[in-house]
């Protein structure tokens, strides 16, 4: 089963049976939200800014 969690913009934590992924992860204070409190095995940037 995979699990799927929005974490803000374009983040999402994706959460495999071993395995955590992490697409688009941000540092909270320029969207005005606090950061993503996670950690992943594997990081997606998908785009630079």
């Amino acid at each position: 089963m995979v699990k799927v969690q929005w974490l803000g913009h374009a983040c999402f934590a994706i959460y495999g049976k071993d395995v955590v992924v992490i697409t688009d992860p941000h540092n909270g204070e320029d969207l005005g939200i606090r950061p993503p409190n996670v950690k992943g095995d594997i990081v997606l940037i998908s785009h630079g800014h």
